[in-house]
Order: C-alpha cells, then sequence, then structure tokens
C-alpha cells in the first residue's frame, strides 16, 4: 500500500489529470478600433456629432420655414424648379395650369409664387389679375413671373399688375434662388431697409443688361462704349453692394430697388 502512494505521489501530474479537461484561465481582451465603450468619450463623440451636424442644419432652417408653390405648364420645367428649391430647403408644392394653382394658393396661402406667364386654362396674368381681387392678404404675397427669353412686353405687363419680379426662361437658377431668398425675406419683415449704397447710372445700365442675360460684349455694343468699361462698371456695382458674382448683384440691387430689370 505504501508503494502504491508513492508510486502515485511520483506519478507526473499530467497523468494525474489525464481523462479531465482543466479549463483555461479567462483573459480579458481590450477591444480593438476606435470604438471606444467609455460613457464620457460616448457623449464627447455624440456632442461631436451633433456639433457637425449643427452648421448644416443651421443653413436650411430658415429656408424650411418657407413654401413656395410653383405653377407651370411644362412638366420637365416645373419638375426642375421644384428639385432645385427643395435642395435649397424650401417646401415646395406645384400646378400645371393657373386654376389649380389658384385654388392651391387659396387653400394653402404659399409664402411665395413661382408662376409662368403663358398656360391653358388661366395665364400668369389673370391669376395675378384673381389674386389681386381676393383679399388684402394675398395682395401681399410675394408672386415671381416667369416669362419667355426676351419678352420684354409681358414683363411691362406684369409689372404694371404688380409682379414682385420678372425672370426670363430659361432660368438663371443662382439669379432664381437668391431672388426668392430677398423677396421671402422681405416679405417675412426681416429684410434690410432700403439701402443707402449709390450706384451710378452707368453701373444701373450695366446691371440691368446683366440681368436680362446680356454678355459682356453684348451689353459694351448696346451701350457704346467698349467691353473693359462694361466690366469696370460691373466690378465696382459689385463692390458697391458687397457681393463677388454679378447675378448676386442684380438681385441684391433688385430686392433694394436700385433697378429694375
Amino acid at each position: 500500500m505504501l508503494m502504491d502512494s508513492l508510486r502515485t505521489r511520483d506519478r507526473p501530474i499530467t497523468d494525474l489529470g489525464r481523462g479531465r479537461h482543466r479549463p483555461e484561465p479567462h483573459i480579458p481582451v481590450k477591444p480593438r478600433g476606435n470604438r471606444e465603450t467609455h460613457p464620457r468619450t460616448s457623449h464627447a463623440r455624440d456632442r461631436r456629432s451633433l456639433e457637425r451636424g449643427a452648421t448644416n442644419q443651421a443653413s436650411d432652417r430658415r429656408a424650411s420655414q418657407w413654401s413656395i408653390l410653383c405653377v407651370d405648364d411644362d412638366h420637365i420645367v416645373v419638375r426642375l424648379l421644384a428639385d432645385g428649391l427643395a435642395e435649397l430647403g424650401y417646401a415646395v408644392d406645384t400646378a400645371l395650369d393657373g386654376e389649380v394653382g389658384l385654388a392651391k394658393i387659396l387653400a394653402d396661402q404659399p409664402d411665395l409664387i413661382l408662376c409662368d406667364v403663358s398656360m391653358p386654362r388661366m395665364g400668369g396674368f389673370e391669376l395675378l389679375q384673381r389674386l389681386r381681387e381676393a383679399g388684402p392678404e394675398y395682395i401681399k404675397l410675394p408672386l415671381i413671373l416667369l416669362t419667355s427669353h426676351g419678352d420684354r412686353e409681358s414683363e411691362l405687363a406684369g409689372r404694371r399688375l404688380g409682379a414682385d419680379d420678372c425672370l426670363t426662361k430659361p432660368l438663371d437658377f443662382e439669379m432664381l434662388g437668391v431672388v426668392v431668398e430677398n423677396r421671402l425675406r422681405r416679405a417675412d419683415g426681416r429684410g434690410a431697409s432700403r439701402s443707402e449704397i449709390h450706384l451710378t447710372h452707368r453701373e444701373k445700365e450695366v446691371l440691368i443688361w446683366v440681368g436680362r442675360g446680356k454678355t459682356s460684349a453684348e451689353i459694351a455694343i448696346i451701350l457704346g462704349v467698349s467691353e473693359r468699361t462694361v466690366n469696370f462698371h460691373c466690378e465696382q456695382a459689385m463692390k458697391r453692394l458687397g457681393v463677388v458674382r454679378r447675378t448676386q448683384a442684380v438681385a441684391t440691387a433688385l430686392a433694394q430697388g436700385l433697378i429694375a430689370v
């Protein structure tokens, strides 16, 4: 018996444990990568994400408060207008003729209306006239007429009826965006009062023709001056108005009543 006990004690430990599984000790592993699980770090990460999104949200917050109705019988034009204005953050509705447009205006009273002049059933002029007769709350609605290229008579007729602006097709979308924003701000009472900025007669002439879609070379021929002179006056006007693009200069001058295109 003693010898058996000694043999057992001399037996290697691996033999003593044969037939039984010995679990390996658990060693905690630190997570890899950038996924930190500490609450304080997680809160900081969430705060940074919110701060990054705040800038984009702020740029659209003002626009999202305004609604625009686009009235045009051209399916392609009305869809392009709706998509472009929606990208700027506006709530956009559409109508394919003046009668449907008038019904939507009376029902929903959008903040601004873009309306084509020539449409079946009811054109832009009749729609404008009906709105002016509907009551004082509709007289104040900003309405921008869309006219064909070079249709000066339609533009004059629209302005006599009280249209706030007239833009010619094909539309310069950058110009449209600036005009729409300025009109909405003025209608909402947040626009600046009439500017004290003074533009010379020649600077106004140049901006008027720029607003009508003319190039510097074409304006030079119309005014009987050199192209260099046209560019000089345009640059001076942009400096006075505090903008960096011609289209912005035209839109700002229009919104402040300095010119009428």
